[in-house]
Order: structure tokens, then C-alpha cells, then sequence
């Protein structure tokens, strides 16, 4: 019989949690791409009449990229993937040197490295919205200062 570790083991590298975060995380980004982002919350209550305002507002689909449910979907999903990777490379590392695949591991370790660099992307980017005209210049937060030389305006047929 196994024990309450190895239950609780087996379901956080299974592929069924794995399809579950990835299913819920498509729908958060999805969400995010269809109710526009970082508006006022006035914005949402007018556009948005009745519940649906609420349920963005909540769950914080305003901001979905940053808000606290898909992050923890997004950390849930990395520690799927890094105990399923540990889980996998143990067994890999016991076979013989000539039958090792590593194909999957790569690809895990390369999927929890874009999730590590889109949680911090998330929580420690920042916007800047600078209007100009022509022969204008700004400051920028670094110190540098950028001028606006010449516009050009393009229309296609």
C-alpha cells in the first residue's frame, strides 16, 4: 500500500494535472486576449454590465497575466513539470548510457524556464507611455533621453 508521500507523489507529476493546469492556463490567456487589460474598474462595470464584471474584476482577469490565480496556476504547473522531470531523469540516469533518452527532459527543462522567465516578466516589468511631437524629447527612467526626430505616416491599400 503506499503512503500518503507517494500518493501525493504520483498526482503532482501526473500528465492528467499536467493536460488540467495547461487546459486552465490556455483559458486564462484567452481570457486575457479578449477583455482588455489594465483598465480602471469603471471601465469594466460600464463595458461589462451585470456579473461578468464582477467575475473580471475578482479573478482578476484585468490584469490576467499578473494576477494572483494564473500565477498560481503558472507555479503549480512548474512544480508538475519539475517533479515529473526529477521523476524522469532518476530513471534515465539508472538505465545504461547507450539507451538514455533525454528528448522529454530537455523539453520539460526548456518549458520550466520560459514559465520561471514569464512569472518574472510578469511581476517585475514596467510601462511607460511617452507622447512626443516632432523635434520633443524625453527622459527616460534609466537616464538616457530619447528626442523624436522625424514621423512618417504609411497607409496600405
Amino acid at each position: 500500500m503506499k503512503s500518503s508521500f507517494d500518493k501525493i507523489y504520483d498526482a503532482l507529476r501526473s500528465v492528467k494535472l499536467a493536460v488540467v493546469l495547461l487546459v486552465l492556463l490556455a483559458l486564462f490567456a484567452i481570457a486575457g486576449g479578449i477583455v482588455p487589460q489594465g483598465k480602471p474598474a469603471d471601465f469594466y462595470l460600464s463595458r461589462f454590465p451585470g456579473p461578468e464584471s464582477a467575475i473580471i474584476l475578482r479573478f482578476g482577469i484585468d490584469h490576467v497575466f499578473s494576477s494572483i490565480p494564473f500565477l498560481l496556476l503558472s507555479s503549480a504547473f512548474v512544480l508538475n513539470l519539475t517533479i515529473c522531470t526529477f521523476h524522469r531523469l532518476t530513471g534515465e540516469f539508472s538505465k545504461p548510457r547507450g539507451k538514455r533518452r533525454h528528448g522529454p527532459d530537455i523539453l520539460h527543462l526548456g518549458l520550466i524556464v520560459l514559465m520561471f522567465g514569464a512569472v518574472l516578466t510578469a511581476r517585475t516589468r514596467t510601462e511607460t507611455t511617452i507622447n512626443l511631437r516632432k523635434g520633443e524629447s524625453a527622459d527616460l527612467p534609466d537616464g538616457a533621453k530619447i528626442v523624436l526626430v522625424d514621423t512618417t505616416y504609411e497607409q496600405y491599400p
